[in-house]
């Protein structure tokens, strides 16, 4: 079984008996929702949940919502096919949601929070996103115990604004800040005697304060629960979760897994290890092969651009305010380095000179995540992924870099993953991933640098498929079967031909396993002559999922 999204698919039931979370079954299946009793050894597979993802329980702890497919959906454990609640796409969901004993469910979005009945209908906004005070985004929702109060998180890039508000169902236009924060907070109900506490995380470490939900305000100060609570450092999920039982579940371990940055022969066969070991990200290599630039660091948003050389083993600084700075490609001269930087609140996009000298130059500035990909071979567009009409979907655009920067839209992708999307070496063809079948595959489809781009697609992949790469000379494609490094993932390639009929594939051929580190975007990548292959692996190890644990009364030890 391969875990996916184990940061944000994941709940634990009110009444502490259940948690749910998202797996598939094999390596290139389509993940799902699946069950297991606390109980119990065993988990089950929650029928008809095929690419479920962000569940969150109703109050009863019987049923379970979640989105798929763009459409917000609840089943019951006990069993049945799962009702469509709404569209998704007016609001996605993977933000959060929350279900309140009235039978009203609220859901995040990049425009507010959304209402809709939990037996279905149209949603309704609740809260408005604020651009006037640079908010980006309302999620996170959470129903306090009378059902009309709840907490949500407000994300912004003015560090004052963010944070987690306090608002009610009937009066949303005067929500009241609660605590100043970057990530999610959880509200935990008096249980056995002992008051309500808010937690959240300081860093790494998860910390908890007591909360009157009855007045709305904080007591006294706050004490530490656990450590190194692990992170998606990208969209910011910590990964804890409570139950009214008062459970406490979390994943530990550092924001990032320790990696190994290995050489492979084709037939997956070690050559040699390079640089030292490290908390490494996402990563591309030159088009002369002899230097790659990658994300490196250990916290959960302290990161920088590194550049390593080959030839003289020696790793150089690109960025230097560790402020979430990752997935970097080079321009095909070598000289220059794009990447998308948290630093404003909202991921977009900025290049620098490779030499590390100079300022950053903001390329994007938009209230939507943008993730880049790559890096036209004529040096005059950057490929990259950008949320669409909802968080979950993510469309494929080209940016030029001359002139007025007008993205250019290349496919919309509903459901679509952002693990890249690759130029051929003539530039006239890109290969890309998409969810549209409802499974990630790869996809072949014409570039031409203009708006009205030829029309037409070939799929490559028939099994699951992620992070396409070209050969040096356009005639093969690489990419990993399934939907990652899970534990039965394999490198595939691919014989590819164009013609000006459109392009012809081989059928795709197994080379290697492969086994990446979790949540890390760009793990490999290939020389020019698809010979060798530069690959992340976790280090002495290591786990590439941090592991769930599971605190019975934990609030024992906390001060009242």
């Amino acid at each position: 079984m391969q875990f996916t999204n184990p940061y944000g698919a994941t709940a634990i039931s009110p009444d502490g008996r259940y948690v749910v979370f998202g797996a598939a079954s094999t390596s290139g299946s389509t993940p799902s929702l699946w069950l297991r009793p606390l109980d119990s050894l065993g988990a089950q597979q929650l029928a008809g949940t095929e690419g479920g993802n962000f569940p969150f329980w109703s109050p009863d702890s019987k049923s379970i919502g979640f989105v798929a497919s763009g459409k917000l959906k609840r089943v019951d454990i006990a069993g049945g096919a799962p009702l469509v609640l709404c569209d998704a796409a007016q609001g996605a969901t993977g933000v959060g949601g929350t279900w309140n004993r009235d039978g009203v469910i609220l859901f995040g979005s990049m425009d507010g929070l959304y209402r809709v009945p939990a037996s279905g209908g149209t949603p309704t906004v609740l809260t408005r996103v604020d651009a006037s005070r640079q908010e980006t985004e309302h999620g996170y929702p959470q129903f306090l115990p009378d059902g009309k109060h709840f907490l949500y998180y407000i994300q912004s890039e003015n560090p004052n604004t963010q944070g987690v508000y306090v608002s009610s169902l009937d009066r949303t236009r005067q929500p009241m800040q609660i605590v100043r924060t970057d990530a999610k907070v959880i509200y935990a109900p008096p249980v056995a005697g002992r008051p309500g506490y808010l937690l959240w995380l300081r860093e790494q470490t998860l910390m908890a304060q007591i909360f009157d939900a009855g007045k709305l305000r904080l007591e006294g100060d706050p004490s530490q629960v656990a450590e190194e609570i692990a992170m998606n450092s990208g969209l910011r999920r910590p990964a804890f979760w409570t139950s009214d039982a008062g459970l406490l579940l979390y994943r530990s371990g550092p924001a990032t897994v320790k990696s190994k940055m290995l050489w492979k022969s084709r037939d997956g066969k070690r050559v040699e290890q390079v640089g030292p070991e490290d908390y490494y990200g996402s990563l591309d290599l030159s088009s002369d092969g002899k230097r790659v630039v990658l994300n490196r660091g250990g916290g959960a948003s302290s990161y920088d651009l590194w550049v390593f050389e080959f030839g003289r083993s020696v790793m150089t600084r690109v960025t230097f305010d560790g402020r979430g700075n990752a997935d970097p490609v080079w321009s095909p001269d070598g000289r220059q380095i794009a990447f998308v930087s948290w630093r404003t609140g909202v991921p977009q996009l900025y290049r620098k000179d490779a030499s590390g000298e100079g300022k950053d130059e903001q390329l994007t500035e938009e209230p939507r995540l943008r993730v880049a990909s790559d890096w036209s071979p004529d040096g005059r567009f950057l490929l990259f992924y950008h949320q669409g009409n909802s968080k979950l979907d993510f469309d494929l655009s080209a940016l030029p870099l001359d002139g007025v920067r007008k993205p250019l839209l290349v496919a919309q992708m509903p459901g679509a993953n952002y693990d890249g999307a690759r130029f051929s070496p003539d530039g006239k063809w890109i290969a890309y991933e998409s969810y549209e079948s409802g499974r990630i595959e790869i996809y072949i489809r014409p570039f031409t640098g203009a708006q009205s781009s030829p029309v037409g697609k070939w799929q490559v992949s028939s099994q699951g498929g992620v992070m396409p790469r070209w050969r040096g000379d356009g005639k093969e494609l690489f990419y990993v079967s399934g939907t990652g490094g899970g534990p039965t993932a394999k490198m595939m390639a691919a014989g590819v031909h164009a013609s000006a009929a459109g392009m012809q594939t081989d059928t795709p051929h197994e080379l290697f396993p492969v086994s990446f580190p979790a949540a890390v975007l760009s793990p490999h990548d290939i020389s020019a002559d698809g010979q060798r292959f530069l690959v992340l692996e976790a280090a002495a190890g290591g786990p590439t999922v941090a592991p769930l644990t599971v605190v019975l009364n934990w609030q024992a030890g906390l001060k009242k």
